[in-house]
């Protein structure tokens, strides 16, 4: 996604996080969703230091994962 914004390619990012949403809440990662319902509205306004912001709050996220499994 980094390099997608320093491209100013909004629409792979676009893509990245549909499938980000869509797979997130169904492993049990409802924050997934979360960002990415948040960075594809940021990518559809092209706003990019909203979607930088957006993916240094994700990754801050993915580094404090925890999977458990059951």
């Amino acid at each position: 996604m980094k390099k997608a914004v320093s491209e100013n390619d909004y629409k792979t990012i676009q893509t990245l996080v549909h499938t980000l949403k869509g797979t997130g809440g169904g492993y049990g990662f409802d924050a997934l969703t979360k960002y990415g319902f948040e960075l594809e509205e940021a990518a559809n306004e092209e706003a990019k230091s909203q979607i930088l912001n957006l993916i240094a709050e994700l990754e801050e996220y993915l580094e404090k994962a925890e999977i458990i499994y059951k």
